[in-house]
């Protein structure tokens, strides 16, 4: 095999570290990744296409003389202690782009078969404070309906959401692979707002009550109409901080307002006494995570900083692990996932021959038997 004329080792030690991986994780190439790293060799073309796929970079992007200005556009994200990240996985990185591209798309095809643009563009402002905030979720959401089972929590308010006109998707792998996990303590959610198509994206390996909270903040940056980290002069570092303690409040005074909260919480005391206690059953009342509740108890002076950070301790310490339940079909599955409105338009887009069948296999990640039988259930 002839080698790569053209190959810059500097841009390969920039592509792994992007990616966030070793030579050891390269698989069959990995023996020889050291030495096109101190450049003693140089990859043959076809070694170069599999370090491209791998690393998740171009082709042609080892043939420049420096590493690319990385442009992908953040959006906000939750993460676990709410910090900021800015070097990203290789993983959320095409999670990101899927989702904007699955964004772009609806997007046309709303706009041009005449949809109504999302209607509730700046329905919250940052001059609002979080009970304003909490009443203008309420007049657009709704009241909640708490019952016991998490899971069913967050799909009533993902419906709600998607009413409004949100396209909500959520995963646990990194698009349809079996082996790459979406990672909770690198994020739990983002948002990208869009006039036609707002989005919300949920990691579906957080805990189920906290991506009730992931919902609910995330659908409060799309109300005050923003993305999060694009280059926006609203979002500044000072800005964002605002916003997303805006949007935290807001979502907080929805999810488990101020009065009944305290009501709840002095009733629950009397009878158990124990703080941990009283927190994980306010927890179960108002259908949120731990966390959440304990947050609540802190911003009010009912608990000490001592017990709130030796709790908090324990939850950022803690394992995140999942069950399945059920098992239902794939078509299912991912029709929750992806989001039906999003299936439904590929759907038609691909039978009209707007975008081909390989186009919708490739938004929905549906295969097109799939993507058939949904055809013959909306009689296209």
């Amino acid at each position: 095999m002839a080698e790569f004329i053209v190959f810059n080792k500097n841009i390969l030690s920039w592509a792994m570290r992007r990616a966030k991986v070793t030579s050891d994780q390269l698989g069959g190439l990995g023996p020889s990744v050291e030495s096109w790293l101190r450049g003693e060799k140089k990859p043959s073309i076809v070694q170069t296409r599999l370090l491209s796929k791998k690393l998740g970079v171009p082709f042609g992007y080892f043939c420049l003389s420096e590493p690319p200005k990385d442009t992908l556009d953040l959006p906000d994200f939750r993460t676990v202690g709410d910090h900021l990240v800015k070097d990203i996985s290789l993983g959320l990185r095409k999670t990101i782009q899927h989702a904007k591209e699955c964004q772009e798309f609806l997007s046309e095809f709303f706009e041009e078969n005449d949809y109504p643009a999302f209607r509730y563009k700046n329905a919250l402002t940052l001059e609002m404070n979080a009970e304003e905030g909490a009443q203008v979720l309420r007049q657009i959401l709704g009241v909640r309906k708490i019952v016991s089972n998490p899971e069913e929590n967050y799909r009533d308010l993902c419906s709600r959401i998607e009413k409004a006109g949100v396209l909500v998707q959520k995963n646990r792998m990194v698009l349809n692979s079996s082996k790459e996990r979406l990672d909770p303590k690198e994020f739990r959610g983002f948002a990208l707002f869009d006039d036609y198509a707002p989005l919300i994206f949920i990691n579906e390996n957080d805990f189920n009550k906290a991506q009730i909270f992931s919902l609910i903040h995330e659908f409060c940056h799309l109300l005050l109409g923003v993305t999060g980290l694009s280059g926006e002069p609203l979002e500044t570092d000072q800005n964002r901080n605002r916003i997303e303690k805006f949007c935290d409040k807001v979502a907080v005074e929805y999810l488990v307002p101020k009065a009944e909260f305290k009501t709840q919480w002095n009733l629950l005391h009397q009878d158990r006494g124990d703080l941990e206690a009283t927190t994980k059953e306010v927890a179960r009342k108002f259908g949120v995570s731990f966390w959440l509740a304990l947050r609540r108890a802190k911003e009010f002076f009912l608990i000490s900083r001592d017990f709130f950070d030796c709790q908090m301790e324990r939850l950022l310490n803690a394992t995140f692990s999942k069950k399945a339940t059920g098992h239902p079909s794939y078509m299912v599955v991912q029709t929750a996932r992806m989001g039906k409105v999003l299936v439904d338009a590929a759907v038609m887009a691909a039978n009209a021959g707007t975008i081909s069948y390989n186009e919708a296999m490739r938004l929905t990640l549906l295969p097109q038997k799939s993507l058939a039988q949904r055809a013959r259930e909306l009689r296209l």
